[in-house]
């Protein structure tokens, strides 16, 4: 698919369509993605706007972009962490405590970013943000849902298969390894997803730290 790509780009060229590469910064990706980071303190913002559910976002700092060798680890983390119904975050804040209407994490790989996303309560605002960092402790800790594991496993190799179904879905993958200098076929990456073990799962939360709090509510 490289070689196509590269033909690709050279039909443009040679035909004078620059939308397509215009669209893309590489050498600004390659910035991204190399990107290093330190944290002196944790930065709060609290903002006031004209919404009925306030809504908490949180940001932690990590190392685990697409060229990571754990970078599929942390898929398998952020996924049992917060990535459904099924996760940790789900299930602590909003069934058991009831302090989230909604809430789910993810992983911005390319500025090395996993960001929390939650409507709340603003008068929860401390309890919320006590119990996410409860988790993500015993996270570190090595208290682990060895079930939650097999089970966030099972989900992301469902959805890198699907992949191969859609055209599209299949493109931006293989785009995204030709930017970050990456060969990795779908098989491989869910090999390595399907290996992923607690030991890992540790590793990958001992490397997520807590940068930015944002509060927007009425």
């Amino acid at each position: 698919l490289f070689e196509e790509i590269n033909a690709f780009n050279k039909y443009l060229v040679i035909n004078k369509i620059d939308y397509i590469p215009n669209s893309i910064n590489f050498e600004k990706y390659k910035m991204w993605i190399k990107e290093e980071y330190k944290i002196d303190k944790v930065k709060e913002i609290n903002e006031i706007q004209n919404i009925n559910q306030s809504i908490l976002c949180m940001g932690y700092r990590n190392d685990f972009n697409i060229n990571h060798p754990k970078y599929y680890q942390s898929l398998v983390f952020c996924e049992m962490f917060g990535g459904g119904y099924i996760s940790d975050l789900f299930r602590v804040v909003r069934e058991d405590n009831s302090l989230a209407y909604s809430i789910v994490s993810q992983m911005i790989s390319d500025v090395k970013l996993m960001v929390i996303d939650a409507g709340i309560d603003k008068d929860k605002y401390h309890d919320v943000i006590n119990i996410i960092n409860e988790i993500l402790e015993n996270y570190k800790k090595g208290i682990i849902d060895e079930e939650l594991l097999e089970i966030s496993k099972i989900s992301l190799i469902s959805g890198i298969e699907e992949t191969e179904d859609s055209a599209g879905a299949y493109i931006a993958y293989m785009l995204r390894n030709y930017l970050a200098n990456e060969d990795l076929t779908l098989e491989e990456a869910i090999n390595k997803i399907a290996a992923t073990t607690k030991e890992d799962i540790i590793e990958i939360a001992k490397g997520i730290h807590l940068d930015t709090i944002v509060l927007l509510s009425n």
